[in-house]
């Protein structure tokens, strides 16, 4: 029978961190082993973490004397697992009934998976539903072999909130890359997926909170420098040391998930103007193409009580002045594009002209 590590590290999530624990050690198939770490927690998670230690023999409760941060603290949590499969949660997460049982049974009838996930459940800081995000690559739980995996996918990502991980497939991916940050849960997991095919459940594995202020991604995917970096670097291993799954990300659209962030990284970096780049990034493209033309039909629409006929020279200066007036440079743009040729030429309308052509520049400037 194959072992399995849960991991979990934790600070300062009291609030939730009982939840959690809870979900873990009342499912039908408990782990092997019960990882938790806590980062120097200033609340109460300590004292919540040593009460289920005491109780669950399986649990291993390793507390760091000082703050590690994000990044360190998952490093050193990835080099304790003993377990033949593993499973990350968060202390604000929580996986429901059985789960684990149904995944590891799973995983032994295909040994070959490197990897087993389902679908996920969203909720709020508050605990309030935001709904439910499932896959829906198959009926019923399977295996699904990598080119499977790549023709289903349709852009969609693999939850690394209800993942287990073969711990060997797991390393063989090179893990968490830390150079990925937020996102290297995500590149791990398809990695796996189309070096090993997955095994796949049809239901909620885990409700996980969404979109928290102050998280480690909600927070980081505001910096843009650490955001368009990251995902750069994901472009220059799938051309380097990962090389092999090349083909599958671009089959499956996988940037498509982050297509205004992965396209306009990209667009910055001209050492990645390339054909593989730009296969890479067609279905993130065709997504940021249409919410432009969308954005640009939204601003005519504006315009659409304004009769079609020419307006007086007054009116026509007066209204773009006004969308100027009011931070409105696009709306500005589309009305004079609209009526600039049916006025004649007059040094007057040039020197307004040239205030319009200035707005132009500075819009295309700043993208």
């Amino acid at each position: 029978m194959s072992t399995l590590s849960v991991l979990l590290t934790n600070y300062n999530d009291s609030s939730t961190l009982g939840r959690c624990l809870e979900a873990i050690v009342s499912q039908s198939r408990t782990p092997d082993e019960f990882i938790i770490q806590d980062d120097a927690s200033t609340d109460n998670s300590v004292a919540i973490i040593q009460s289920f230690a005491d109780k669950y023999p399986f649990i291993r409760f390793v507390q760091n004397q000082t703050n590690m941060g994000v990044i360190a603290a998952i490093g050193k949590l990835l080099s304790l697992p003993r377990g033949d499969y593993m499973f990350s949660t968060s202390a604000d997460d929580y996986i429901a009934d059985g789960v684990l049982g149904k995944c590891m049974e799973l995983l032994e009838r295909y040994p070959q998976a490197g990897l087993c996930t389902g679908d996920i459940q969203l909720i709020d800081s508050c605990g309030n539903s935001k709904g439910t995000i499932r896959l829906g690559l198959a009926d019923s739980p399977c295996y699904l072999s990598p080119e499977e995996v790549a023709e289903r996918l349709l852009g969609n990502p693999l939850f690394g909130h209800c993942t287990i991980y073969r711990q060997d497939a797991f390393s063989e991916a090179g893990g968490f890359i830390p150079e990925l940050k937020w996102h290297s849960d995500w590149f791990c997991n398809l990695v796996i997926a189309f070096r090993h095919g997955i095994c796949y459940i049809p239901e909620v594995i885990t409700t996980a909170t969404d979109g928290r202020i102050g998280s480690y991604c909600h927070e980081g995917m505001k910096d843009w420098s650490q955001e368009s970096d990251s995902l750069v670097h994901a472009v220059q291993l799938l051309k380097t040391t990962h090389r092999d799954v090349l083909p599958f990300f671009i089959r499956s659209a996988a940037f498509a998930v982050y297509h205004p962030q992965a396209a306009r990284a990209i667009m910055t970096r001209p050492e990645l103007w390339d054909a593989e780049s730009m296969l890479l990034m067609q279905l993130p493209l065709h997504l940021w193409s249409n919410a432009v033309l969308q954005k640009r039909q939204q601003r005519l629409s504006r315009f659409q009580n304004h009769t079609t006929e020419t307006p007086d020279l007054t009116a026509f200066i007066q209204t773009i002045i006004t969308a100027v007036e009011q931070n409105r440079h696009g709306d500005a743009l589309d009305y004079y594009n609209k009526f600039r040729n049916r006025f004649p030429r007059s040094p007057d309308l040039e020197k307004f002209d040239t205030l319009v052509n200035n707005i132009r520049t500075k819009m295309a400037e700043t993208g």
